[in-house]
């Protein structure tokens, strides 16, 4: 039986190393330029397509912005204050008949406004990214943005060559979300920049009813490892997603957009999603499974979580723990058949060096102490969910089964392990849990 994985980012920027310079190299009287070409996935002119140049400066160089951020910002200023993350619009234009466009503008335009500057009156580059959008999209979240590029005194001319869009023939299936509780969404693989690097990662996005749902994979893994499900002879990959979660969490009374990025060596894509068939209400088709027990397993002990805003059914209410917590175990009744489960809207310390982990334990443990002194041959892995999902530490980490292929996975307990997947020296651990889920199909 086949997991299905999906994550939830909340805030509008990710945790990373942003491999800018850190010395001061432009003089902000000097003239920068940007220039290039833009066509369709066919690679024919793309006419009247808007372009932008965006800059972004930390100054510890450890945030970036969110991809959103990018396609979004029309201001000097889209930044964020309290965290000392630069993001502005720098120049925009629109590509002529030819798909080509160029921009000019001053090194004081592209100046990391809390950098440095030399004796020579030089300053700080930001990190500058073209977005390109597709004129298609009429929600302007559609098309090709470069990788970040630092500008150099000696180096004011910056050509990426053609950004192409990516016909990536993204649909998103509703038709069979009735009967297997899950909606498909299915793109082509990216080969628009000829080079493997395209095809290792995806990001899936849904978005409807104020929140967000993202979901990262990796061609080539193996679904529980966070892996793209690959349709046999063919090009396309896919994910399934929870019906339930998507209609109650994620749209507006079914109604939703989505999107899928595939990242290259150079350039980035992000193309939406056609919606087929229509999306009826599966929430009648699911009820809370009524738990046992639900602990956070901490460096003092379990500490009992029942009865909190960890498992009060609103994952926009969370449980601050007394001590941070490096796993939650949740005792289930004896056989219980689940078909959505996971960690919701919760905060995960150091979340870019760690993964969650969601498994499963058929065995009847007597207490929580018996399921966390058992073996690792008794559980059960169906997610694993790396990083976090576009907000500060934020996590959510979900499954959900094909309950046309079967009533759900059995199981007695569940559990949620923090793995620390950078070998950082301060371990990563759940410090705010938003709601541990668990449903079965009526």
């Amino acid at each position: 039986m086949k997991s299905k994985m999906f994550q939830l980012p909340l805030l509008a920027f990710t945790a990373g190393l942003a491999m800018a310079c850190t010395n001061p190299t432009i003089d902000p009287e000097s003239t920068f330029y940007a220039e290039g070409r833009a066509v369709t996935a066919d690679g024919d002119p793309l006419v009247g397509a808007e372009v932008k140049v965006v800059r972004y400066f930390h100054p510890a160089k450890l945030l970036r912005p969110d991809v959103d951020d990018l396609f979004d910002c029309d201001a000097v200023d889209c930044g964020y204050p309290g965290l000392d993350l630069e993001v502005g619009l720098v120049s925009k234009t629109t590509t002529d008949m030819e798909g080509r466009f160029s921009m000019d503008f001053k090194g004081a335009d592209i100046a990391g406004q809390s950098g440095v500057m030399d004796d020579m009156g030089l300053v700080e580059g930001s990190n500058v990214v073209i977005v390109v959008k597709d004129p298609n999209d009429m929600l302007g979240n559609a098309g090709v943005f470069t990788n970040d590029y630092t500008y150099q005194q000696t180096d004011k001319t910056w050509d990426p060559g053609e950004l192409n869009l990516w016909n990536a023939n993204a649909v998103a299936d509703v038709s069979n979300a009735g009967m297997s509780g899950n909606v498909n969404f299915a793109w082509n693989r990216s080969t628009a920049a000829g080079t493997a690097s395209v095809d290792t990662t995806y990001r899936v996005e849904v978005r409807g009813g104020g929140s967000r749902l993202v979901q990262r994979c990796f061609d080539g893994e193996n679904s529980t490892l966070g892996g793209c499900n690959e349709e046999a002879m063919s090009d396309r990959l896919s994910l399934d997603v929870s019906a339930f979660s998507l209609y109650t969490f994620y749209s507006d009374m079914g109604n939703f957009a989505a999107y899928v990025q595939g990242n290259g060596r150079e350039m980035n894509w992000r193309t939406a999603f056609t919606v087929q068939g229509v999306f009826e209400n599966p929430a009648m088709n699911r009820e809370p499974i009524m738990t046992s027990g639900v602990w956070a397993i901490t460096e003092s002990g379990a500490e009992a979580i029942d009865g909190s805003a960890a498992t009060d059914g609103l994952p926009s209410t969370r449980l601050s723990l007394m001590s941070p917590a490096q796993a939650v175990y949740v005792e289930l009744p004896l056989g219980s058949l689940v078909t959505d489960a996971g960690l919701l809207n919760s905060v995960v310390s150091n979340s870019y060096s760690a993964c969650i982990v969601l498994e499963f334990s058929s065995r009847a443990y007597d207490s929580v102490g018996s399921a966390q002194m058992s073996g690792d041959g008794d559980w059960v892995q169906e997610g694993r969910f790396c990083g976090g999902n576009g907000g500060s530490d934020e996590v959510s980490a979900l499954v959900s089964f094909d309950t046309s292929a079967s009533m759900g996975q059995v199981a007695s307990w569940m559990r949620f392990r923090v793995e620390n997947t950078q070998m950082s020296m301060v371990a990563p651990l759940i410090t705010d849990i938003g709601e541990v889920a668990v449903y079965a199909a009526e």
